[in-house]
């Protein structure tokens, strides 16, 4: 019993949005109207989807596959590449890691535990009994994660880590200022905010997980 209470505690209860959407909103020069505007329809969003599950009681599995036909079927949003969550929600098109991160919050929102877990070019959520690709509304079993290892290379949890995950959102804006100077955009700050987030999610991270993000995430952007 003790061992399964230490494993359950490796979750997000609460998913800290509004510290994630200020990140973005920092990278992505918002002024304070724009911030209250994405944070405004970020809110309406989650209540919705919220609202879909608020009387659904059946399984894990159960509960994501409602979540991922109401989001993507009913309510009409897109699959993409889309790198930041508070872009995701000004177009509607949610990438792996806009939607991982909006399903977690609705989750832990409904008393359930979820977390992350991410590969070299991939984020997607897990709970107790099956984790969930956001993007695809394709369910796993945890045995499949923990062992499949053809399936999921190099696939890391993050463990319940708020620090952790925060550190991949400042990687993530890294991420997108860098495709920003890839479009040789005349912007002569780019180079220093891009220092300053890898900077700043070092000093939550480990170096290990610093090095990973800085290698794949950033896909070859070397400062």
């Amino acid at each position: 019993m003790a061992q399964k209470e230490i494993r359950r505690e490796n979750f997000f209860r609460s998913v800290p949005i509004k510290n994630i959407l200020e990140i973005e909103s920092i990278a992505l020069g918002l002024d304070a109207e724009k911030r209250k505007e994405v944070l405004a329809k970020y809110s309406e969003l989650a209540a919705k989807l919220a609202e879909g599950i608020r009387d659904f009681n059946a399984s894990e599995r159960g509960l994501y596959e409602k979540l991922s036909s109401l989001f993507y079927n009913q309510m009409l949003f897109e699959p993409s590449d889309e790198l930041l969550l508070s872009l995701s929600v000004i177009s509607h098109r949610f990438s792996c890691f806009s939607s991982s991160l909006l399903f977690a919050d609705v989750i832990t929102k409904s008393g359930r535990p979820v977390d992350f877990v991410f590969t070299d070019d991939h984020i997607f959520i897990i709970g107790e009994e099956f984790a969930l690709q956001t993007t695809r509304g394709i369910t796993y079993s945890v045995s499949d994660i923990d062992s499949a290892k053809k399936k999921f290379p190099d696939a890391r949890r993050t463990n319940g880590d708020k620090e952790l995950l925060l550190s991949l959102v400042y990687r993530q804006c890294a991420g997108y200022l860098s495709s920003l100077e890839q479009l040789h955009l005349t912007d002569p700050s780019l180079g220093s905010k891009i220092d300053m987030f890898l900077t700043i999610a070092d000093s939550y991270a480990d170096a290990t997980a610093g090095t990973y993000w800085s290698e794949h995430v950033l896909k070859g952007v070397k400062r």
